[in-house]
């Protein structure tokens, strides 16, 4: 469930996308039969969910109000986690969504609206991917300068973080830290 604009609520749930107005209106998204959905991700603007089989599908909510479905994508392998992160002040939309594999590895796809659901990056991975996390940190206090970090917890207990290019969509810089035995989420 997540908060979508100003007025309304999107709830998620294996066999679709149920959208509520504030004014009480209501829209429901299905998948097609016989893929459910396994993994989603949402911020105020905009919805991905991962269906069985391997396809990602985008929504975005249009100057209506209403939850428009922008495009979609096979990837050809099941999807372990999502990752939309929040909107950039002053901007439309997340420029990037992360998509890690059953394959270990985490995709960066493009948002923007000329290259929708290009993949940008593919980073491969020790282990399987069981969450990510796009976080905008800051570089310095005496900059103010930001940085875009992409957090992935694998499942063997180890966190990755890399550097995402927020020009390029190319991911750099990987670290890697050992929290435990237990998948990192």
């Amino acid at each position: 469930v997540a908060l979508l604009g100003e007025d309304s609520l999107v709830q998620v749930y294996p066999a679709g996308i149920y959208h509520v107005r504030a004014d009480g209106r209501a829209s429901e998204w299905r998948p097609p039969r016989g893929k459910p959905i396994v993994q989603a991700s949402a911020n105020n603007r905009q919805v991905a969910v991962g269906l069985q089989g391997g396809e990602v599908v985008y929504f975005e909510l249009d100057e209506t109000g209403t939850l428009a479905e922008l495009d979609k994508k096979d990837l050809g392998l099941e999807v372990s986690c999502l990752e939309l992160g929040r909107v950039p002040d002053g901007r439309a939309r997340s420029r990037f969504l992360a998509v890690g594999g059953l394959d270990s590895t985490i995709r960066i796809l493009s948002l923007d609206p000329d290259e929708c659901m290009n993949v940008l990056a593919v980073l491969a991975l020790p282990a399987q991917a069981e969450s990510a996390a796009l976080v905008s940190m800051a570089l310095g206090r005496a900059t103010g300068a930001e940085t875009l970090l992409l957090a992935i917890g694998l499942n063997n207990g180890v966190l990755l973080r890399a550097k995402l290019d927020p020009r390029n969509g190319q991911l750099a810089d990987t670290r890697t830290r050992f929290l435990g035995t237990k998948p990192a989420k």
